[in-house]
């Protein structure tokens, strides 16, 4: 069952040697590849913006709250965590705190836990991409003039061209020249098409502002992090 690809990879910070040796051997059946890392540390050390990828790990019970180090770290990681079937508390903190899953041990259903790190992967590749068309529009923001940036956010709002010259106290020609300058350096055919850059970056905004990951599931399954399209 390949459903993993090389193009990414499985991260695992796993103390137990014959867990490590079950989810290497699985991953690599899946056509996946995995990274060891002896601890939280190295892990965040770690160049994670090269490839996408997801962090398995194992916590112990009652230790989730070492775990803190990960929800604010940036580029945020897909986690899932593998931990005692008994362990409830542990279980629901993590999810509570961000975590893209959490499978009980011993790990037995390992088709579940091979379509979650797929799921993960899928999302973190997406939320990259997303994450660089947000990056491209908030470029193309600040390329704006502080006048254009007025003029914009008055265009965004349906505002007229000879309201926003009165309430700028500008002439009306100036104004047109603004707005095409605004409509040019947003590379936006239509008002419509600008107002969708302005909803998309600023719910980017609010994304970015949480201090941990909140992922949520599509109807098809998979998850992704609260983020909207781009």
């Amino acid at each position: 069952m390949h459903i993993l690809g090389d193009d990414s990879i499985v991260h695992l910070i796993v103390e137990s040697e014959a867990l490590r040796a079950q989810i290497v051997a699985a991953v690599e059946r899946a056509g996946g590849r995995t990274q060891m890392h002896s601890r939280l540390r190295e892990f965040l050390a770690h160049d994670r913006d090269c490839l996408p990828g997801c962090l398995v790990v194992e916590v112990p019970a009652g230790r989730a709250a070492g775990l803190e180090s990960l929800w604010n770290a940036k580029p945020a990681t897909p986690m899932i965590v593998v931990s005692a079937s008994e362990d409830v508390e542990t279980a629901v903190e993590v999810m509570r705190q961000g975590a893209f899953d959490c499978f009980d041990l011993p790990l037995a259903e390992e088709e579940n836990f091979l379509l979650a790190i797929a799921a993960a992967m899928h999302c973190h590749a997406d939320n990259r991409l997303r994450a660089q068309r947000h990056a491209e529009l908030r470029s193309r923001v600040e390329s704006l003039t502080p006048r254009e940036r007025e003029v914009m956010s008055l265009v965004i709002e349906g505002t007229l061209n000879k309201i926003i010259a009165s309430q700028l106290g500008l002439s009306r020609r100036t104004v047109e020249t603004h707005r095409t300058n605004v409509m040019a350096k947003m590379r936006a055919t239509s008002v419509v098409q600008l107002i969708n850059m302005s909803l998309i970056l600023e719910e980017a905004e609010t994304y970015r502002s949480r201090t941990a990951p909140v992922w949520r599931r599509n109807a098809s399954g998979s998850a992704m992090k609260n983020s909207v399209s781009a």
